[in-house]
């Protein structure tokens, strides 16, 4: 007797697994598992700023304006190697105006951005760097001896970066 196979009742396919129905399907599936775009944006964001504040400089402590001893040392570093260009008074001349007048621009800077200028000087300019000959103190010395042309608003404003015209 002839044996005969009994059909099944489930029908035979040639159809892909589920999970492979089409190649992009499986990529959709994990794009949608991936990290918001708002997660890698303000990533980005943390890291722009920790940038700007590692490059202002490690100094936290404001420069104020310089008295006594600091007055004493600032004007004399200011008198032998910034006068020359900014006058004797910080009126300008072939160097920025300094002394806090209408005109000046050197109290929209912070202090980091002002050591750094004076220490790098300002490429495409007559603002030669002066690291190799002036000590930080010095620097800051003189630095405080010119704060003490701003006024009480100007130096302010100046400390926070907060003013009309921006950094």
């Amino acid at each position: 007797m002839a044996k005969t196979r009994k059909k099944s009742s489930a029908k035979k396919t040639n159809r892909r697994p589920a999970r492979a129905k089409h190649p992009r399907a499986s990529r959709r599936r994990r794009a949608r598992k991936s990290t918001p775009a708002w997660i890698w944006i303000g990533l980005a964001g943390v890291v722009a700023v920790a940038f700007l504040l590692l490059s202002q400089g490690s100094r936290s402590d404001p420069i104020l304006p310089a008295t006594g001893e600091t007055y004493a040392q600032g004007k004399a570093v200011y008198d032998s190697t910034c006068a020359a260009c900014h006058g004797a008074n910080g009126e300008g001349g072939v160097g920025a105006i300094l002394n806090g007048s209408p005109e000046s621009h050197s109290w929209h800077h912070l202090d980091a951005q002002l050591i750094r200028i004076v220490k790098e000087g300002i490429p495409g300019s007559e603002m030669p760097p002066h690291a190799e000959h002036l000590t930080d103190e010095e620097i800051i010395a003189v630095l405080s001896y010119i704060k003490t042309w701003w006024s009480d608003e100007q130096l302010a404003m100046q400390r926070t970066g907060q003013h009309p015209m921006g950094p």
